[in-house]
């Protein structure tokens, strides 16, 4: 018999120069070019339960929940002037 014990599960996904500049008016809600603090936890609020919704732990073959505490959005230079995107999350394991 194998045990687990762990605190935390983290995610992080990369979106590159194109795709980045296509998202940013999903993010710059006011459409003014500039994306504040606030627009980027709205932007994570929505986006991160839907790459989670891709995630998931399994323990001898039952689904162990997870719970969102930390994210965050992080954009990188990249070529030509082009930044790209990085989202990362951390959950915790609820254990039953």
């Amino acid at each position: 018999m194998v045990f687990f014990r762990f605190h935390h599960v983290a995610d992080q996904y990369n979106m590159a120069k194109i795709p980045t500049f296509n998202e940013r008016p999903a993010i710059d809600q006011n459409g003014d070019g500039s994306l504040t603090l606030e627009e980027q936890e709205a932007y994570l609020e929505r986006k991160v339960p839907v790459l989670a919704s891709n995630l998931g732990l399994f323990i001898n073959g039952e689904a162990v929940p997870l719970s969102r505490q930390e994210q965050s959005l992080e954009f990188l230079p990249g070529n030509r002037d082009l930044e790209t995107m990085r989202i990362e999350a951390r959950f915790v394991a609820i254990q039953p």
